[in-house]
């Protein structure tokens, strides 16, 4: 398995750059979770883990990215687009093995 790491260029305050840029940060966050949920299932892999799955608990707020909202569900606890995205990519890999 190849995986490609595009790398990341610090802004002139040494953080990384965010998402801003993107029209809809959420259905760009719903694509990358599909992308890589694809990815492991068409590999084989085996496991997937996440770093959590509640953006209230996400660790990048810990460590100075309060504005990171990296997963499945909101701060409030309400499933995002990745959610579904990723549900539908589960769904789809099974459908297609059953």
């Amino acid at each position: 398995m190849t995986v490609t790491v595009a790398p990341t260029y610090p802004n002139w305050n040494g953080r990384p750059k965010t998402v801003s840029h993107v029209k809809n940060p959420a259905m760009a966050q719903a694509q990358i979770y599909k992308e890589t949920m694809d990815a492991y299932l068409a590999n084989n892999t085996g496991a997937f883990g996440l770093g959590g799955v509640w953006d209230k608990y996400a660790w990048q707020s810990y460590i100075g990215h309060p504005e990171a909202q990296p997963m499945l569900f909101d701060k409030s606890g309400n499933p995002k687009p990745a959610d579904y995205a990723l549900r539908q990519s589960l769904l789809a890999y099974l459908e297609k093995t059953a």
